[in-house]
């Protein structure tokens, strides 16, 4: 395995109780609003400091949040986010309704 291959990197899920949205920006001016099918959401690019990762934050209510973190070895913020953007739309359904 080349660990330097494009596409290589982690995925990874966290589920946070107690915590919006909006309490996981870092970087206001790298993050995005808008939904995942419907819901509430953050992406935020370049999360841990480096190009190559992207993290989208979906609002479960009251105050809650699950978010899908994603860091790629060679590969660009873009892919990051739109990997990201995949698990994030896979993963929003088998969340509890916000309702």
């Amino acid at each position: 395995m080349d660990p330097k291959k494009a596409g290589y990197g982690v995925v990874g899920l966290a589920l946070q109780p107690g915590q919006s949205i909006n309490d996981i920006v870092t970087a206001p001016g790298k993050a995005l609003t808008g939904d995942v099918n419907g819901r509430p959401a953050v992406q935020e690019r370049d999360a841990l400091g480096g190009t190559g990762s992207c993290d989208v934050s979906m609002e479960v209510k009251p105050k809650s949040r699950a978010t899908v973190l994603v860091t790629l070895q060679t590969a660009s913020t873009e892919e990051a986010c739109q990997t990201a953007n995949d698990v994030s739309t896979k993963v929003e359904p088998l969340l509890p309704a916000n309702g």
